[in-house]
């Protein structure tokens, strides 16, 4: 399943030096996701979220989440699963 990060807090790229603003769609390396989504940064601030279908199955949010290193598991209702994704 192909995911996206969408912006919820403005921020210039520290690489590209590119301004996001809310809303925006941020494509990076799944190391930068972690930094920018796990508050693993300078400011302890989250920037982005996985931007998923709602209509995604339960084993597909299940997978992204895996991917993402985001902790959720079966017993996790698909609306667990999405708000794990958001953070």
């Amino acid at each position: 399943m192909k995911v996206q990060y969408k912006v919820v807090r403005p921020f210039i790229d520290k690489h590209t030096r590119k301004r996001y603003k809310v809303g925006d769609i941020y494509e990076c390396s799944l190391e930068r996701f972690k930094s920018l989504f796990f508050k693993d940064n300078a400011y302890n601030e989250q920037y982005i979220v996985l931007d998923v279908l709602n209509n995604a199955k339960k084993a597909e949010l299940l997978e992204v989440a895996k991917e993402h290193s985001i902790d959720v598991s079966e017993d996790n209702t698909k609306a667990e699963i999405l708000k794990a994704l958001e953070g």
